[in-house]
């Protein structure tokens, strides 16, 4: 083998190496990607079971007169209600109502998010 050819091996093999380093590179980009949006995903979910949790507690408390908490399932994910607690409040119109706090925490998969709310009846 002559030097020249010699040369011309060096380069070849630095540049495979150098190709596979940047491959490597690109393949956990694109992973580490794809775990970070399915993770927002399951976020949002969490988000719109909580806000599910909201619209069940005004139901049960202001139509059906059961203002209690509870598990509730849906689909994959899960909602937990908890009533906080109520206190009694003038309007302007000399009327009172009861103001109640409330927590709906949705979860799905190991994500949690939890939103905490008033409502008056």
């Amino acid at each position: 083998m002559s030097l020249n050819n010699k040369g011309s091996l060096i380069f070849i093999v630095f540049l495979l190496i150098l190709f596979a380093f940047i491959g490597g590179m690109i393949v956990s980009l694109l992973s580490s990607s794809s775990i970070s949006s399915s993770e927002d995903l399951l976020s949002a979910q969490a988000l719109y079971l909580a806000e599910s949790g909201k619209e069940i507690a005004i139901e049960r408390c202001v139509i059906e007169g059961s203002c209690i908490g509870g598990v509730y399932t849906m689909g994959n994910g899960k909602i937990t209600l908890k009533f906080l607690g109520n206190s009694t409040i003038t309007l302007d119109n000399g009327s009172t109502v009861k103001l109640h706090t409330v927590t709906s925490e949705g979860e799905i998969g190991d994500i949690k998010r939890k939103i905490e709310f008033k409502f008056w009846n």
